[in-house]
């Protein structure tokens, strides 16, 4: 990144770098290589650029920021007839998707879930796994905030289950949620299936060591 400004692939490189410094939550950092590739030329890398923020602001709890950064990208022009199927329709759902995290964050799940099941899980493609899967893991955790939630939930939750269990994050996640519905409703057999699975997939996984809600 430092000695091959004019490469090809020096955007990917400031890209990987802020990645890289955000898993090393050295968030900060990767914010001002994020603000590099927002300042590219091209709309789709200050696409990609202005998610990435969201994302690296939502872990540091500053969802106010992220909603703005999400909110931001799209305001980026985007014409459905010609960009369908790329990777710009591709962010502005990823956009979404965050901002629905973000409402989440602030109790408003009411919102979150109209956004998610009438504009993302409705419209985005089934093979886009990692964005289905935490749309679907998003919506699962909206649902069970609310006290008439828990089946809307589950099925949630089983999406990801069954049809996104690749991503290994959200499948984490969703084992985990899974594993205490089930005993909510009455299905304790279940729900330890669920957490053994879980514990034998993702030993590694915080999930694993997380306490079951009172």
């Amino acid at each position: 990144v430092a000695n091959n400004k004019d490469s090809y692939h020096y955007f990917q490189g400031v890209e990987t770098m802020g990645d890289l410094l955000v898993a090393l939550n050295k968030v900060d950092d990767a914010l001002k290589y994020y603000a590099e590739l927002e300042a590219s030329p091209f709309d789709d890398l200050k696409m990609r650029a202005g998610v990435a923020r969201g994302k690296a602001l939502m872990a540091q709890s500053k969802f106010p920021e992220a909603q703005a950064a999400y909110e931001a990208v799209l305001l980026i022009p985007f014409n459905p007839m010609t960009q369908k199927g790329t990777m710009a329709e591709s962010q502005r759902f990823a956009a979404v998707l965050g901002r629905t995290q973000c409402q989440a964050s602030n109790k408003q799940y009411d919102e979150a879930i109209k956004e998610l099941e009438g504009n993302v899980i409705a419209n985005l493609n089934p093979e886009e796994s990692e964005l289905q899967a935490q749309a679907y893991v998003t919506l699962g955790n909206c649902y069970n905030a609310k006290p008439d939630g828990k089946k809307a939930a589950l099925l949630a939750f089983l999406h990801v289950d069954v049809l996104y269990a690749t991503v290994s994050a959200a499948h984490a996640e969703a084992l985990w949620n899974l594993s205490n519905l089930w005993i909510d409703l009455g299905k304790n057999e279940r729900g330890q299936e669920c957490l053994n699975r879980l514990n034998r997939l993702y030993p590694g996984s915080p999930w694993i060591t997380k306490k079951r809600p009172i």
